[in-house]
């Protein structure tokens, strides 16, 4: 498993964000990968590139966590790759309204990064969630590719609700699936030819000022409400 210093606003990202917290949208864009080593000397905040950038991903999924932090989601793959390569550096970019696209922020794994080979060697495809820094930002937004759009197991817990398990669910959905096939039975149902009425009424719970309108069914020997 690699390992991954925390993510580090560039001095562009810090930029971006002193003006974030004046008022202006906070817009990511995508992510970036690559192989790049950071050298003795080279600071991680002076980047404005990967210093190797490899591939280029669309950003899943936005979620403004609340305490100053957001939660950036997308998906890995090797599909186009076709070399290998060690993913040493992961960053996150920006939209500037004064500079265009900017690397946000950066984080690299150096020697303890993980390999991704090529596809035709053994198709890989992960989720990789990135926490950075938004600050007091009213408006954080990304360009979402919709076609990549998938459920975590956190979110189908909380769509199924707080407690829920699977044996609960699919108990749910069996008890859903008996209820439809009696009412499809009782639909298709022709009444006319039972001999007891087979909806019953209560008599001792009839109010006193309720009134019922019906007949008695001498031939089928029923009430007919």
């Amino acid at each position: 498993m690699a390992k991954f210093n925390r993510l580090v606003l560039t001095k562009e990202g810090i930029d971006l964000q002193s003006k974030v917290q004046i008022g202006l949208p906070l817009k990511f864009t995508k992510v970036g990968i690559g192989d790049g080593l950071l050298t003795d000397g080279k600071r991680l905040d002076d980047l404005k590139e990967l210093i190797n950038r490899k591939k280029i991903y669309d950003i899943n999924k936005l979620k403004v966590i609340g305490d100053g932090t957001s939660k950036v989601t997308t998906i890995i793959s090797n599909k186009d790759i076709e070399e290998g390569f060690y993913v040493r550096e992961i960053g996150l970019f920006a939209e500037d309204p004064d500079k265009g696209e900017i690397l946000y922020c950066v984080a690299n794994a150096g020697e303890y990064a993980d390999f991704l080979p090529s596809h035709e060697i053994s198709p890989v495809e992960f989720i990789i969630e990135l926490i950075t820094i938004v600050g007091n930002a009213e408006n954080v937004t990304a360009v979402i590719n919709d076609s990549l759009v998938f459920v975590t197991r956190e979110e189908l817990n909380d769509l199924a609700g707080a407690g829920r398990t699977t044996e609960t669910v699919k108990k749910n959905a069996d008890d859903i699936l008996m209820l439809a096939i009696e009412l499809a039975i009782l639909k298709n149902a022709t009444l006319n030819n039972f001999t007891h009425n087979i909806f019953v009424v209560n008599f001792e719970e009839i109010k006193e000022d309720e009134l019922l309108d019906g007949y008695y069914d001498e031939v089928n020997k029923r009430l007919v409400i």
